[in-house]
């Protein structure tokens, strides 16, 4: 080895050494009892700041941060009590499922978990429900009304707009098509949608009777009598008490605030410690790699949720470059995107999976594009709510001549060659146009099935049923083979810190990817205008996007009330 880098590695080291010491002094030396985790507003898979101001805020807690924030606390002796301050969460019922787990190691460790509760739902009280306490703010409510889904239909407006919606589909469910083609659901995507929302109903039912200690007949009554003024939740049972956080700490004879620390606080700290720990012991490195959106060809924009091929193609080639990332756990929340660059990224996956350990973490949703990705690893984790499968392809354009034409706007188009008009949004496709756009999306369906049968080991017929744009829960999934067993993102890596040779009770080098933008990054893109548009319009305007490209995609989103 060369002597200087030698020399650096013995400074860095040592540096470390010495740091963790101090660490570990003040840490010996903190008088705290109690730990305080706000988790209103939710926590994101990552926090990729899309503006200067961004950057200087503090980071809050990410999912992946609070599943280590109460591990860290489940082994901490000082910690008698952690309250839990619940609001509105931006988390899906996977994530949620994976932190209900976490909750019940903490209490299985000893430790006392009170729930404060504000104006929260259904799937918040779910992790309430994890809690030996349960408090409510005193003019809050338990929203808790059950499960739906609304799937709206355009056709009709489209026609209003003189917008003719051309859009060819491989797969009898995907129905991401008929939102734009139909002005109701067809009898297929009735079938596939009753046997989600039953699977997932029954999630919430199984868990909910679980952690309350009822049965599941008791919880359907409790949800059907929903929702809840604060005295009803009180008699209910579903809460212990109404008090303010003061009145809280009074009962809990919680006298000075100090003993009190803030979970973002502890877990900044304690990560601290850690990371100066394993580069002081050298400790394996292990990356994780996080691709949340909807998948792009180009580079996109990881910051608003549009991960680009490209990016993504770069950045697996230098994991598999970089000799000292032992393992990888690639975090997939993504409904999909543009086929092709679906499958670049998947390929790259692939070629890194047959030199390193890659694990695939599903988040709340790994489906259709994602899906293709995620068969390029060789073990898939799924919570049992997350959203996967979504085999299929849709294509096609919406064709806007007679829009143009009511805003007085003319248009003539000269043509050389059969299907020139093949991406043109002027008019529908014609038979020709047609007949090639099919041929493209039966490629490319076809591809698809093959990536999956390949990856699974299934017999085309198997793939065949389990295809047609079917989407499956992660339950579903793990019955029919999909994925390989259930876990989230912190079992997948515990066990890539096995596979990369970590040593137990001891931490490993966790490298996130991608990088935090820099400062002139984020100053250009503040340059750009970003416009915020309704969900419904903001589907029709993605599809636009993909014009005349095959797009594997989700055809719907569940939201929790």
């Amino acid at each position: 080895m060369n002597p200087l880098r030698s020399l650096w590695n013995f400074c860095r080291r040592s540096g470390a050494a010495m740091y963790w010491h101090v660490l570990n002094f003040s840490w010996r030396r903190a008088d705290y009892d109690t730990v305080e985790i706000n988790l209103r507003g939710g926590v994101p898979e990552r926090r990729l700041p899309g503006s200067l101001f961004e950057l200087r805020r503090p980071a809050g807690l990410t999912h992946r941060g609070l599943l280590e924030l109460l591990d860290y606390l489940a082994s901490d002796d000082k910690v008698k009590r952690v309250i839990l301050q619940l609001g509105p969460l931006g988390t899906g019922l996977a994530r949620v499922q994976e932190i209900g787990r976490a909750l019940d190691r903490l209490r299985a460790a000893g430790k006392t978990l009170i729930a404060q509760l504000d104006t929260v739902g259904l799937r918040e009280y779910l992790l309430a429900a994890h809690c030996q306490q349960r408090v409510l703010l005193p003019n809050s409510l338990l929203l808790i009304t059950g499960l739906r889904m609304e799937i709206r239909y355009f056709r009709g407006l489209l026609d209003k707009l003189a917008v003719q919606p051309d859009l060819l589909v491989a797969g009898k469910f995907k129905n991401a098509a008929e939102t734009f083609m139909r002005r109701d659901a067809s009898e297929a995507a009735r079938e596939m949608t009753d046997g989600l929302l039953d699977d997932l109903y029954a999630q919430i039912v199984d868990e909910l009777a679980r952690a309350l200690g009822k049965t599941p007949d008791q919880v359907r009554a409790i949800i059907d009598d929903g929702p809840y003024p604060p005295e009803r939740a009180v008699q209910a049972g579903l809460v212990d008490r109404l008090a303010y956080r003061d009145e809280l700490l009074k009962q809990l004879e919680i006298k000075r605030e100090r003993k009190i620390v803030g979970g973002q606080r502890y877990w900044h700290f304690r990560t601290k410690r850690d990371q100066t720990r394993a580069v002081m012991i050298d400790a394996p490195r292990v990356a994780v790699l996080y691709l949340s959106g909807t998948i792009r060809e180009g580079r996109g924009d990881p910051s608003r949720g549009a991960p680009g091929a490209a990016v993504y193609v770069k950045l697996l080639r230098r994991l598999r470059r970089e000799k000292k990332i032992r393992a990888v756990v690639l975090r997939i929340n993504s409904p999909g995107g543009a086929a092709g660059g679906s499958d670049l990224i998947r390929r790259e996956v692939q070629n890194l999976a047959a030199k390193k350990t890659v694990l695939i973490s599903m988040g709340d949703v790994a489906a259709s594009g994602g899906y293709m990705i995620a068969v390029g690893g060789k073990r898939l984790l799924a919570e049992r709510a997350t959203l996967t499968g979504s085999i299929g392809v849709i294509a096609g354009k919406f064709a806007i001549a007679g829009l143009l034409e009511k805003f007085g706007i003319g248009q003539e188009a000269y043509s050389r060659g059969a299907a020139a008009g093949l991406y043109s949004t002027s008019q529908p496709f014609s038979e020709l146009e047609r007949q090639r756009m099919g041929e493209i999306i039966a490629s490319s369906y076809k591809s698809f099935k093959a990536m999956v049968a390949e990856s699974r080991g299934f017999e085309p017929a198997r793939i065949d049923e389990l295809a047609e744009g079917h989407v499956w829960t992660g339950r579903q999934a793990l019955e029919n083979k999909l994925v390989d067993l259930y876990g989230g993102i912190g079992d997948a890596l515990r066990e890539a810190k096995e596979a990369a040779g970590g040593r137990a009770g001891e931490p490993i080098r966790l490298i996130e990817v991608p990088a935090l933008p820099s400062p002139w990054r984020l100053l250009w893109s503040m340059s750009s205008a970003r416009m915020s548009l309704p969900t419904e319009l903001a589907e029709w305007v993605e599809l636009q996007a993909f014009s005349g490209i095959p797009f594997a995609g989700l055809p719907f989103t569940v939201r929790i009330r």
